[in-house]
């Protein structure tokens, strides 16, 4: 319960969702770890994502749409396919003096299919 992002629980995973700029931040700063996977709507403005697994478990499609579907919530997507780009943590950085912007490198798009998560 932290006013800036929330997590959520899926399967082996944590997925947490950055709730403004500075909780986008947060959770790239201080959740995450440099081998969780960074995610968020591609070339649109969205809240970032932070997937968290437990190691033998891959990003797989499946987590995939979960996640991109609570960032299309978020972010008042309204598609029911959405185009995500992720990464890994460590290929990011913060843009300085920007709260919430980011550069990114080494990054894969794939389209997701919206699920109810809840």
């Amino acid at each position: 319960s932290h006013e800036s992002f929330k997590v959520f629980q899926f399967k082996e995973c944590k997925i947490a969702i950055g709730l403004n700029a500075s909780g986008n931040d947060e959770i790239r700063k201080a959740w995450a770890s440099k081998d969780d996977t960074w995610m968020h709507l591609d070339e649109l403005k969205s809240s970032h994502a932070i997937v968290k697994l437990n190691s033998p478990l891959h990003l797989n499609q499946e987590i995939l749409d979960y996640a991109a579907s609570i960032i299309a919530d978020y972010s008042q997507f309204k598609g029911d396919m959405i185009p995500v780009v992720y990464t890994f943590v460590k290929y990011i950085k913060g843009v300085k003096g920007t709260s919430g912007k980011v550069i990114f490198k080494k990054e894969k798009r794939r389209l997701c299919k919206r699920i109810n998560y809840l």
